[in-house]
């Protein structure tokens, strides 16, 4: 399954580590540690954030690849799971509806 982080970087410590010419570094190090399927780097409401996409198997992987972002840059992450057209036919909605309906 995927796993989605939406990344928001606040200028503490981003700036301070920018200054000291490191950010691509702890990035660099971050992207080769938990090697996200992509990433894209944007604003957001703090101004520095990024989106980047995962593929875990469960769930137990999730602190692994938050800790980088949080140690690194005290970084907020919002995450949520998507999955594929395959993988919601396999959960036989039909069923499930019916049950709960």
């Amino acid at each position: 399954m995927k796993l989605i982080f939406k990344i928001t970087l606040p200028a503490e410590p981003f700036n301070a580590l920018a200054r000291k010419g490191m950010v691509g570094n702890k990035i660099k190090a971050i992207l080769e540690a938990t090697k996200p399927e992509s990433i894209y780097f944007t604003g957001n409401e703090s101004g520095r954030g990024a989106i980047a996409v995962y593929e875990v198997s469960d769930g137990s992987q999730v602190p692994s690849l938050g800790e980088p972002w949080f140690m690194t840059f005290d970084a907020k992450i919002e995450y949520s799971v998507a999955i594929s057209p395959e993988e919601m036919a396999k959960a036989n909605l039909d069923e499930v509806i019916k049950k709960w309906a």
